[in-house]
């Protein structure tokens, strides 16, 4: 994601759509899929010019002085050969359209269907940096559950190893009762400690793939809304993608762009 805003000491509070609408605000992906679109719709505009009416224009002026006597016309005695000077002025403007150019119709076809590529990819990239959004912040909410269960497992080893350690001063158990419960202590110590590292580091993907200043401290809401799972069977899934993924439409409609760049060059 592209990082927006400064720091601020007060940690922002995420919830899971927050996280999904601020991903789409600020990740590159998205970004640059829609700078694509945009330079495939300038060159559908550059290829629909060869198909519109060509139109030039000129405006011109002169000032002339004309010697009758040069052309050869009669003049009587006393009468000026020099007419002028006087102005000429002349406009004009010119037209041309082409009758049938299927050069130029197969090109702009095939911009039309880059266009249209280009926008089921912009839509390919926000459902991937959903699926991504989404997917992180679960997986900083497991690895902050993680946390919360090592933690707990670390008290339940000091509680056992104070216990161990009271009954050896009692001479109610032997010493390798107390070394057993202090090995399991300090296991549940580099365990807690693995935990709170993984968990830091989750972090810190979701802080770069929701365009989060860095250092910027941030709390999630641990409720997940309940999303319903459609009753269909596996013909019916794949029926559904083959008509409304646009990773596989933008694919068919390269194939279009590319079947029409083929007749272009040939002239069909």
């Amino acid at each position: 994601g592209v990082p927006s805003g400064t720091a601020t000491a007060q940690p922002v509070a995420l919830t899971l759509f927050g996280a999904i609408s601020r991903a789409l605000d600020h990740n590159l992906g998205v970004l640059q899929a829609q700078e694509s679109l945009g330079r495939a719709q300038g060159a559908r505009w550059t290829a629909l010019a060869d198909l519109l009416p060509n139109v030039n224009a000129r405006l011109g002026e002169t000032r002339q002085t004309v010697n009758l006597a040069v052309f050869g016309f009669p003049l009587p005695a006393g009468t000026p050969t020099l007419v002028g000077p006087f102005n000429i002025f002349d406009a004009r403007v010119n037209v041309s359209q082409g009758i049938l150019d299927l050069r130029a119709l197969n090109a702009s076809r095939a911009e039309r269907h880059r266009v249209a590529a280009a926008a089921l990819n912009v839509k390919t990239a926000r459902d991937l940096v959903v699926l991504v959004a989404g997917t992180i912040y679960l997986d900083v909410l497991a690895a902050q559950s993680r946390v919360d269960s090592a933690d707990a497992q670390l008290q339940t080893a000091q509680a056992l190893f104070d216990q161990a350690t009271r009954l050896k001063e009692g001479g109610i158990v032997a010493g390798i009762e107390v070394l057993r419960a202090e090995v399991q202590l300090g296991t549940e110590r580099v365990r807690l400690t693995g935990a709170r590292n993984n968990l830091e580091l989750t972090k810190l993907r979701l802080t770069r793939v929701i365009g989060l200043p860095a250092g910027q401290a941030f709390t999630l809401d641990p409720t997940v809304p309940d999303l319903p799972f459609p009753d269909m069977t596996i013909e019916q899934a794949l029926e559904r993608a083959y008509t409304s993924r646009p990773d596989y439409l933008a694919a068919l409609e390269r194939v279009k762009a590319a079947e029409a760049e083929r007749q272009s060059a040939i002239g069909e």
